[in-house]
Protein backbone atom coordinates (compact mmCIF):
# COMPACT_ATOMS: atom_id res chain seq x y z
CA UNK A 1 0.00 0.00 0.00
CA UNK A 2 1.22 3.10 -1.13
CA UNK A 3 2.41 5.69 1.62
CA UNK A 4 0.27 8.86 1.99
CA UNK A 5 3.13 11.14 3.44
CA UNK A 6 5.17 9.94 -0.13
CA UNK A 7 2.72 10.75 -1.89
CA UNK A 8 2.04 13.75 -0.91
CA UNK A 9 5.86 14.91 -1.46
CA UNK A 10 5.46 13.66 -5.58
CA UNK A 11 2.61 15.80 -5.61
CA UNK A 12 4.74 18.70 -4.47
CA UNK A 13 7.85 17.86 -6.06
CA UNK A 14 5.65 17.92 -9.58
CA UNK A 15 4.16 20.89 -8.67
CA UNK A 16 7.21 23.11 -7.76
CA UNK A 17 8.97 21.63 -10.89
CA UNK A 18 6.80 22.79 -13.57
CA UNK A 19 2.78 23.82 -11.75
CA UNK A 20 1.40 20.52 -12.97
CA UNK A 21 -0.39 18.09 -10.87
CA UNK A 22 0.23 14.64 -10.28
CA UNK A 23 -3.06 12.88 -10.63
CA UNK A 24 -2.33 9.80 -10.05
CA UNK A 25 -0.34 10.86 -7.05
CA UNK A 26 -3.73 12.51 -5.68
CA UNK A 27 -6.16 9.99 -6.94
CA UNK A 28 -4.44 7.45 -4.69
CA UNK A 29 -4.17 9.43 -1.57
CA UNK A 30 -7.83 10.45 -2.37
CA UNK A 31 -8.86 6.20 -2.13
CA UNK A 32 -6.51 5.94 0.79
CA UNK A 33 -8.51 8.72 2.38
CA UNK A 34 -11.88 6.42 2.54
CA UNK A 35 -12.54 3.83 4.82
CA UNK A 36 -11.75 3.36 8.49
CA UNK A 37 -8.68 3.11 11.03
CA UNK A 38 -5.73 4.60 11.39
CA UNK A 39 -4.47 4.51 7.84
CA UNK A 40 -7.35 5.70 6.81
CA UNK A 41 -7.32 9.03 9.23
CA UNK A 42 -3.43 9.53 8.40
CA UNK A 43 -4.54 9.90 4.73
CA UNK A 44 -7.04 12.36 5.29
CA UNK A 45 -4.80 14.48 7.41
CA UNK A 46 -2.10 14.11 4.93
CA UNK A 47 -4.77 15.13 1.93
CA UNK A 48 -6.30 18.06 3.93
CA UNK A 49 -2.87 19.00 6.13
CA UNK A 50 -0.29 18.29 3.64
CA UNK A 51 -1.90 19.29 -0.09
CA UNK A 52 -5.25 20.93 0.02
CA UNK A 53 -4.64 23.48 3.16
CA UNK A 54 -1.22 24.70 2.14
CA UNK A 55 -2.77 25.46 -1.80
CA UNK A 56 -5.48 26.67 -0.22
CA UNK A 57 -3.51 28.97 2.15
CA UNK A 58 -1.18 30.59 -0.38
CA UNK A 59 -3.68 32.60 -1.44
CA UNK A 60 -1.79 32.25 -4.86
CA UNK A 61 -3.26 32.28 -8.47
CA UNK A 62 -1.27 29.33 -9.59
CA UNK A 63 -1.88 27.32 -6.25
CA UNK A 64 -6.00 27.84 -6.38
CA UNK A 65 -6.20 26.40 -10.06
CA UNK A 66 -3.95 23.42 -8.71
CA UNK A 67 -6.41 23.50 -5.75
CA UNK A 68 -9.09 22.94 -8.74
CA UNK A 69 -7.33 20.11 -10.49
CA UNK A 70 -6.48 18.43 -7.24
CA UNK A 71 -10.08 18.52 -5.78
CA UNK A 72 -11.39 17.65 -8.90
CA UNK A 73 -9.90 14.51 -9.38
CA UNK A 74 -10.72 13.96 -5.27
CA UNK A 75 -14.19 14.26 -6.07
CA UNK A 76 -14.05 11.76 -8.85
CA UNK A 77 -12.36 9.54 -6.88
CA UNK A 78 -14.89 9.71 -4.16
CA UNK A 79 -17.91 9.44 -6.45
CA UNK A 80 -17.07 6.02 -7.73
CA UNK A 81 -17.11 4.32 -3.82
CA UNK A 82 -20.57 2.77 -3.30
CA UNK A 83 -21.01 4.90 0.02
CA UNK A 84 -21.24 7.88 -2.04
CA UNK A 85 -24.19 6.82 -4.35
CA UNK A 86 -26.11 10.44 -2.77
CA UNK A 87 -22.52 12.63 -4.54
CA UNK A 88 -22.78 10.73 -7.77
CA UNK A 89 -26.88 11.25 -8.14
CA UNK A 90 -26.00 14.61 -7.34
CA UNK A 91 -23.50 15.49 -9.97
CA UNK A 92 -25.07 13.45 -12.47
CA UNK A 93 -28.12 15.52 -11.59
CA UNK A 94 -26.03 18.37 -12.83
CA UNK A 95 -24.40 16.83 -15.86
CA UNK A 96 -21.06 17.01 -14.15
CA UNK A 97 -18.02 14.62 -15.40
CA UNK A 98 -14.94 15.38 -14.07
CA UNK A 99 -13.39 17.13 -17.02
CA UNK A 100 -16.37 19.42 -16.15
CA UNK A 101 -16.15 19.95 -12.50
CA UNK A 102 -12.45 21.46 -13.16
CA UNK A 103 -13.09 24.04 -15.89
CA UNK A 104 -15.80 25.04 -14.16
CA UNK A 105 -13.96 26.15 -10.88
CA UNK A 106 -11.54 27.47 -13.08
CA UNK A 107 -13.77 29.65 -14.88
CA UNK A 108 -15.31 30.60 -11.07
CA UNK A 109 -11.77 31.24 -9.92
CA UNK A 110 -11.05 34.08 -12.42
CA UNK A 111 -14.83 35.42 -13.05
CA UNK A 112 -15.97 38.57 -11.88
CA UNK A 113 -19.23 38.20 -10.65
CA UNK A 114 -22.33 40.06 -12.11
CA UNK A 115 -24.32 42.88 -9.98
CA UNK A 116 -27.05 41.25 -8.29
CA UNK A 117 -30.03 42.74 -10.25
CA UNK A 118 -34.03 43.50 -8.61
CA UNK A 119 -35.22 43.22 -5.33
CA UNK A 120 -34.32 39.56 -3.44
CA UNK A 121 -36.32 37.99 -1.30
CA UNK A 122 -34.44 35.04 0.15
CA UNK A 123 -30.58 34.54 0.11
CA UNK A 124 -29.12 31.77 1.20
CA UNK A 125 -25.66 32.20 2.70
CA UNK A 126 -23.42 28.46 2.42
CA UNK A 127 -20.73 28.15 6.06
CA UNK A 128 -17.41 28.91 5.95
CA UNK A 129 -17.34 26.03 8.94
CA UNK A 130 -14.42 27.71 11.25
CA UNK A 131 -15.74 30.41 13.50
CA UNK A 132 -13.31 32.83 12.74
CA UNK A 133 -14.06 33.04 9.14
CA UNK A 134 -17.43 32.67 9.69
CA UNK A 135 -17.55 36.12 11.12
CA UNK A 136 -14.69 37.97 8.94
CA UNK A 137 -15.87 36.90 5.76
CA UNK A 138 -19.35 35.50 6.04
CA UNK A 139 -21.22 37.42 8.40
CA UNK A 140 -19.45 40.26 6.73
CA UNK A 141 -21.31 39.74 3.40
CA UNK A 142 -24.75 39.14 5.28
CA UNK A 143 -24.31 42.42 6.84
CA UNK A 144 -23.97 43.76 3.50
CA UNK A 145 -27.31 41.97 2.55
CA UNK A 146 -29.23 42.94 5.09
CA UNK A 147 -28.36 46.86 4.73
CA UNK A 148 -29.34 46.09 1.10
CA UNK A 149 -32.00 44.12 0.97
CA UNK A 150 -34.69 45.27 4.03
CA UNK A 151 -37.12 42.72 2.98
CA UNK A 152 -35.46 40.10 2.54
CA UNK A 153 -34.49 36.88 4.66
CA UNK A 154 -30.84 35.36 5.16
CA UNK A 155 -30.73 31.29 5.28
CA UNK A 156 -27.60 31.06 6.78
CA UNK A 157 -26.64 26.67 6.39
CA UNK A 158 -23.91 25.82 8.10
CA UNK A 159 -22.83 23.38 11.28
CA UNK A 160 -24.60 24.37 14.70
CA UNK A 161 -21.41 26.21 16.19
CA UNK A 162 -21.92 28.66 13.96
CA UNK A 163 -25.44 29.11 14.85
CA UNK A 164 -24.41 31.53 17.76
CA UNK A 165 -23.44 33.99 15.20
CA UNK A 166 -26.62 34.89 13.91
CA UNK A 167 -29.03 34.35 17.11
CA UNK A 168 -29.37 38.06 17.87
CA UNK A 169 -30.75 38.90 14.30
CA UNK A 170 -34.64 37.60 13.45
CA UNK A 171 -33.87 38.02 9.97
CA UNK A 172 -31.57 35.10 9.91
CA UNK A 173 -32.82 31.63 9.94
CA UNK A 174 -30.37 29.28 10.25
CA UNK A 175 -30.10 25.38 9.04
CA UNK A 176 -27.68 22.92 10.20
CA UNK A 177 -25.26 21.21 8.45
CA UNK A 178 -22.40 19.19 9.45
CA UNK A 179 -19.02 19.56 8.13
CA UNK A 180 -16.67 17.42 10.14
CA UNK A 181 -13.29 17.76 10.67
CA UNK A 182 -12.99 14.09 11.46
CA UNK A 183 -13.94 11.15 9.76
CA UNK A 184 -13.17 10.10 5.88
CA UNK A 185 -13.63 11.80 2.68
CA UNK A 186 -17.19 10.90 2.21
CA UNK A 187 -17.87 11.81 5.43
CA UNK A 188 -16.81 15.33 4.72
CA UNK A 189 -18.63 15.39 1.30
CA UNK A 190 -21.60 14.17 2.73
CA UNK A 191 -22.12 17.85 3.90
CA UNK A 192 -22.73 18.79 -0.07
CA UNK A 193 -25.74 16.62 -0.78
CA UNK A 194 -27.39 17.61 2.75
CA UNK A 195 -26.82 21.40 1.81
CA UNK A 196 -28.07 21.07 -1.89
CA UNK A 197 -31.45 19.68 -0.17
CA UNK A 198 -32.02 22.45 1.72
CA UNK A 199 -31.20 25.20 -1.08
CA UNK A 200 -33.48 23.46 -2.99
CA UNK A 201 -36.40 23.27 -0.35
CA UNK A 202 -36.25 26.32 0.39
CA UNK A 203 -36.11 27.92 -2.78
CA UNK A 204 -39.08 25.70 -3.89
CA UNK A 205 -41.42 27.65 -5.90
CA UNK A 206 -40.00 31.31 -5.19
CA UNK A 207 -39.40 33.15 -8.56
CA UNK A 208 -35.83 32.76 -10.06
CA UNK A 209 -34.90 36.56 -9.58
CA UNK A 210 -36.06 36.95 -6.14
CA UNK A 211 -33.53 34.54 -4.43
CA UNK A 212 -30.04 34.27 -4.65
CA UNK A 213 -26.86 31.33 -3.07
CA UNK A 214 -23.74 33.24 -1.80
CA UNK A 215 -21.00 30.82 -1.43
CA UNK A 216 -17.87 32.68 0.20
CA UNK A 217 -15.29 30.00 -0.25
CA UNK A 218 -17.06 27.60 1.88
CA UNK A 219 -15.87 24.14 2.62
CA UNK A 220 -18.55 22.59 1.88
CA UNK A 221 -18.69 23.26 -1.78
CA UNK A 222 -14.80 23.42 -2.36
CA UNK A 223 -13.92 26.07 -3.96
CA UNK A 224 -17.77 25.78 -5.51
CA UNK A 225 -16.76 22.51 -7.25
CA UNK A 226 -19.98 21.37 -5.40
CA UNK A 227 -22.58 23.73 -6.61
CA UNK A 228 -25.82 24.00 -4.36
CA UNK A 229 -27.61 26.02 -6.99
CA UNK A 230 -27.60 26.82 -10.75
CA UNK A 231 -24.86 29.17 -11.84
CA UNK A 232 -27.44 32.28 -12.88
CA UNK A 233 -28.08 32.17 -9.15
CA UNK A 234 -24.90 31.50 -6.98
CA UNK A 235 -22.10 34.10 -6.55
CA UNK A 236 -19.07 32.86 -5.57
CA UNK A 237 -16.39 34.74 -3.01
CA UNK A 238 -12.80 33.50 -5.12
CA UNK A 239 -10.80 34.61 -1.57
CA UNK A 240 -7.75 32.32 -2.50
CA UNK A 241 -7.36 34.85 -5.76
CA UNK A 242 -9.06 37.88 -5.16
CA UNK A 243 -7.17 41.23 -5.96
CA UNK A 244 -7.98 44.54 -4.45
CA UNK A 245 -5.33 47.64 -5.09
CA UNK A 246 -4.05 48.63 -1.20
CA UNK A 247 -6.68 45.77 0.30
CA UNK A 248 -4.96 42.59 1.88
CA UNK A 249 -7.18 41.46 4.75
CA UNK A 250 -10.13 39.21 3.42
CA UNK A 251 -12.42 41.13 5.86
CA UNK A 252 -11.94 44.09 3.96
CA UNK A 253 -12.05 41.98 0.90
CA UNK A 254 -15.18 40.67 1.39
CA UNK A 255 -16.73 43.62 2.18
CA UNK A 256 -15.30 45.54 -1.36
CA UNK A 257 -16.81 42.51 -2.75
CA UNK A 258 -20.00 42.06 -1.54
CA UNK A 259 -20.08 46.40 -2.29
CA UNK A 260 -19.53 45.50 -6.06
CA UNK A 261 -22.85 42.80 -6.36
CA UNK A 262 -25.26 44.95 -3.46
CA UNK A 263 -23.66 48.82 -3.54
CA UNK A 264 -23.19 48.27 0.10
CA UNK A 265 -21.01 47.20 2.27
CA UNK A 266 -20.85 44.83 5.61
CA UNK A 267 -18.16 44.74 8.57
CA UNK A 268 -17.35 41.65 10.22
CA UNK A 269 -20.34 41.54 13.15
CA UNK A 270 -21.71 39.17 15.56
CA UNK A 271 -25.71 39.08 16.13
CA UNK A 272 -25.39 39.28 20.30
CA UNK A 273 -28.83 38.45 21.69
CA UNK A 274 -29.66 40.05 25.12
CA UNK A 275 -29.99 36.89 27.14
CA UNK A 276 -26.17 36.08 26.19
CA UNK A 277 -25.26 40.29 26.47
CA UNK A 278 -27.23 39.90 30.13
CA UNK A 279 -25.07 36.78 31.08
CA UNK A 280 -22.08 38.30 30.31
CA UNK A 281 -22.62 41.73 31.94
CA UNK A 282 -23.72 39.45 35.52
CA UNK A 283 -20.61 38.06 35.38
CA UNK A 284 -18.28 41.26 35.40
CA UNK A 285 -20.51 42.93 37.65
CA UNK A 286 -19.21 40.29 40.10
CA UNK A 287 -15.76 40.41 38.84
CA UNK A 288 -15.01 44.20 38.80
CA UNK A 289 -14.39 44.60 42.57
CA UNK A 290 -11.49 42.49 41.91
CA UNK A 291 -10.01 44.00 39.15
CA UNK A 292 -10.96 47.30 37.38
CA UNK A 293 -9.97 46.12 34.05
CA UNK A 294 -10.31 42.25 32.46
CA UNK A 295 -9.03 40.43 29.45
CA UNK A 296 -10.81 37.39 27.80
CA UNK A 297 -8.02 35.14 27.03
CA UNK A 298 -7.80 32.84 24.54
CA UNK A 299 -5.21 29.84 23.56
CA UNK A 300 -7.88 28.19 21.18
CA UNK A 301 -5.93 27.10 17.66
CA UNK A 302 -8.45 25.27 16.17
CA UNK A 303 -6.92 21.73 16.27
CA UNK A 304 -3.74 23.43 14.38
CA UNK A 305 -0.68 23.22 16.50
CA UNK A 306 0.67 25.21 13.78
CA UNK A 307 -0.55 28.41 15.24
CA UNK A 308 0.12 27.80 18.86
CA UNK A 309 3.73 29.71 20.13
CA UNK A 310 3.82 27.10 23.40
CA UNK A 311 2.93 27.00 26.95
CA UNK A 312 6.08 28.96 28.13
CA UNK A 313 4.94 32.10 26.04
CA UNK A 314 1.05 31.44 27.22
CA UNK A 315 2.15 30.93 31.25
CA UNK A 316 4.15 34.27 31.03
CA UNK A 317 1.44 36.38 29.03
CA UNK A 318 -1.22 35.29 31.89
CA UNK A 319 1.55 35.94 34.49
CA UNK A 320 2.20 39.70 33.22
CA UNK A 321 -1.40 40.42 32.34
CA UNK A 322 -2.12 39.25 36.31
CA UNK A 323 1.27 41.39 37.37
CA UNK A 324 -0.12 44.94 35.35
CA UNK A 325 -3.73 44.02 37.55
CA UNK A 326 -5.63 42.80 35.06
CA UNK A 327 -7.83 40.07 36.01
CA UNK A 328 -7.94 37.26 33.47
CA UNK A 329 -11.31 35.31 31.86
CA UNK A 330 -9.25 32.53 30.25
CA UNK A 331 -11.43 30.04 27.88
CA UNK A 332 -10.45 26.12 28.70
CA UNK A 333 -11.23 25.67 25.03
CA UNK A 334 -12.97 23.49 22.90
CA UNK A 335 -11.18 20.05 22.08
CA UNK A 336 -10.05 17.42 24.95
CA UNK A 337 -6.43 18.77 23.84
CA UNK A 338 -6.84 22.35 25.08
CA UNK A 339 -9.12 21.52 27.77
CA UNK A 340 -5.88 19.47 29.16
CA UNK A 341 -3.58 22.47 28.28
CA UNK A 342 -5.47 25.04 30.00
CA UNK A 343 -5.76 23.09 33.19
CA UNK A 344 -2.20 22.36 33.11
CA UNK A 345 -1.25 26.47 33.01
CA UNK A 346 -3.92 26.83 35.55
CA UNK A 347 -2.40 24.39 38.37
CA UNK A 348 1.12 25.83 37.91
CA UNK A 349 -0.48 29.24 38.15
CA UNK A 350 -2.28 28.02 41.40
CA UNK A 351 0.71 26.51 42.65
CA UNK A 352 2.54 29.99 42.08
CA UNK A 353 0.09 31.77 44.14
CA UNK A 354 -2.59 32.85 41.77
CA UNK A 355 -6.41 33.11 42.63
CA UNK A 356 -7.86 30.22 40.06
CA UNK A 357 -11.67 29.66 39.61
CA UNK A 358 -13.04 27.56 37.26
CA UNK A 359 -16.83 28.65 36.24
CA UNK A 360 -18.94 25.53 35.52
CA UNK A 361 -20.04 24.64 31.65
CA UNK A 362 -23.45 26.18 32.51
CA UNK A 363 -21.59 29.79 33.67
CA UNK A 364 -23.12 29.72 36.43
CA UNK A 365 -21.40 32.70 38.43
CA UNK A 366 -22.21 31.38 41.82
CA UNK A 367 -18.61 29.84 42.32
CA UNK A 368 -17.19 33.54 42.33
CA UNK A 369 -19.19 33.68 45.32
CA UNK A 370 -16.20 31.76 47.73
CA UNK A 371 -13.44 34.15 49.28
CA UNK A 372 -10.73 34.72 47.12
CA UNK A 373 -8.99 37.55 45.23
CA UNK A 374 -10.72 36.21 41.36
CA UNK A 375 -7.24 37.13 39.69
CA UNK A 376 -7.78 34.22 36.94
CA UNK A 377 -11.25 32.84 35.99
CA UNK A 378 -11.70 29.79 33.58
CA UNK A 379 -14.91 29.21 31.77
CA UNK A 380 -16.46 27.42 28.32
CA UNK A 381 -19.53 29.06 26.84
CA UNK A 382 -21.56 28.46 23.68
CA UNK A 383 -20.52 31.01 20.71
CA UNK A 384 -23.16 33.37 21.49
CA UNK A 385 -22.41 33.75 25.25
CA UNK A 386 -18.42 33.33 23.94
CA UNK A 387 -19.10 36.63 21.96
CA UNK A 388 -20.84 38.47 24.42
CA UNK A 389 -17.63 37.70 27.08
CA UNK A 390 -15.25 39.28 24.86
CA UNK A 391 -17.63 42.53 24.06
CA UNK A 392 -17.97 42.92 27.63
CA UNK A 393 -14.26 42.32 28.47
CA UNK A 394 -11.59 45.42 28.30
CA UNK A 395 -9.40 43.30 26.37
CA UNK A 396 -9.11 40.05 24.09
CA UNK A 397 -5.56 38.29 23.96
CA UNK A 398 -4.94 35.02 21.83
CA UNK A 399 -3.74 33.58 18.53
CA UNK A 400 -4.82 33.77 15.26
CA UNK A 401 -8.33 31.92 15.45
CA UNK A 402 -11.63 32.66 15.87
CA UNK A 403 -11.53 34.95 19.17
CA UNK A 404 -9.15 37.79 17.38
CA UNK A 405 -12.33 38.09 14.79
CA UNK A 406 -15.13 38.29 17.72
CA UNK A 407 -13.10 40.51 19.50
CA UNK A 408 -13.19 43.15 16.45
CA UNK A 409 -16.31 42.54 15.37
CA UNK A 410 -17.68 43.54 18.64
CA UNK A 411 -15.49 46.69 19.22
CA UNK A 412 -13.37 44.57 22.22
CA UNK A 413 -9.56 46.27 21.58
CA UNK A 414 -7.24 42.98 21.18
CA UNK A 415 -3.81 41.39 20.49
CA UNK A 416 -3.02 38.29 18.14
CA UNK A 417 0.05 36.40 18.94
CA UNK A 418 0.38 35.16 15.16
CA UNK A 419 3.01 32.61 13.95
CA UNK A 420 3.66 32.59 10.50
CA UNK A 421 3.22 28.85 9.30
CA UNK A 422 1.72 29.90 5.82
CA UNK A 423 3.98 32.99 5.07
CA UNK A 424 3.39 36.50 5.61
CA UNK A 425 0.39 36.71 2.53
CA UNK A 426 -1.31 34.47 5.33
CA UNK A 427 -0.59 36.92 8.05
CA UNK A 428 -1.90 39.64 5.66
CA UNK A 429 -4.97 38.08 4.60
CA UNK A 430 -6.15 36.85 8.34
CA UNK A 431 -5.10 40.07 10.39
CA UNK A 432 -8.02 41.27 11.85
CA UNK A 433 -10.31 44.04 10.92
CA UNK A 434 -13.12 45.83 12.40
CA UNK A 435 -14.98 47.60 14.79
CA UNK A 436 -12.33 47.33 17.43
CA UNK A 437 -8.83 48.37 17.48
CA UNK A 438 -6.13 45.62 17.04
CA UNK A 439 -2.42 44.95 17.27
CA UNK A 440 -0.92 41.50 15.80
CA UNK A 441 2.38 40.76 17.13
CA UNK A 442 3.96 38.23 14.51
CA UNK A 443 5.88 35.39 16.42
CA UNK A 444 8.28 33.71 13.59
CA UNK A 445 8.72 29.87 13.95
CA UNK A 446 12.75 29.52 15.57
CA UNK A 447 12.94 33.19 15.07
CA UNK A 448 11.12 34.97 17.73
CA UNK A 449 12.50 34.11 21.48
CA UNK A 450 9.45 33.35 23.81
CA UNK A 451 10.55 36.55 26.17
CA UNK A 452 10.56 38.86 22.90
CA UNK A 453 6.90 37.56 21.98
CA UNK A 454 5.55 38.16 26.08
CA UNK A 455 7.59 41.48 25.92
CA UNK A 456 6.02 42.54 22.61
CA UNK A 457 2.47 41.28 23.24
CA UNK A 458 2.31 42.86 26.92
CA UNK A 459 3.17 46.12 25.47
CA UNK A 460 0.44 45.75 22.75
CA UNK A 461 -2.12 45.20 25.20
CA UNK A 462 -0.53 47.91 27.68
CA UNK A 463 -1.15 50.44 24.37
CA UNK A 464 -4.68 49.54 23.77
CA UNK A 465 -5.68 49.58 26.89
CA UNK A 466 -3.73 53.47 27.36
CA UNK A 467 -6.11 54.26 24.18
CA UNK A 468 -8.88 53.32 24.98
CA UNK A 469 -8.63 54.97 28.41
CA UNK A 470 -7.93 57.83 26.50
CA UNK A 471 -10.86 57.45 24.26
CA UNK A 472 -13.06 57.38 27.49
CA UNK A 473 -11.48 60.47 28.99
Amino acid sequence: MADPTALAAAFWARFRADGGVDRAAVRALAGLAIGDGEQTARAVAVLFGEVVEPLGDAFGVAEAHAYVDVFAEVIDVARRHPRAAAIDRGLADLGLTNGQIAARGHRWLDADPAPVEGELRLAVVLSKVTLGAEIFQAATIVDALLARYPGCRVLFVGPEGSRGVFLGNDRVDFRAVDYPRRGDLLTRLAAWPAARAIVREATAGLPEASWLVVDPDSRITQLNLLPVAPDARTRFFPSRTIQRPGIERLGELAADWAHGLFGTRGTPTVWLTADARAWADRLLAQLRPHARLWAAVNFGVGANERKRVGPDFERAVLRGLIADRLGVLLSRGVTDGEVAATNALCEGLAAEGVDVVHLPPDGDPVALAAPGQRQLVTWQAPTERMAALVAAADLHVGYDSAGQHVASAVGTPGVTAFVPSAGPRFVRRWSTWGRGPARVVVVEPGGTDTATAVRQTLAAAADLLAAAATRRR
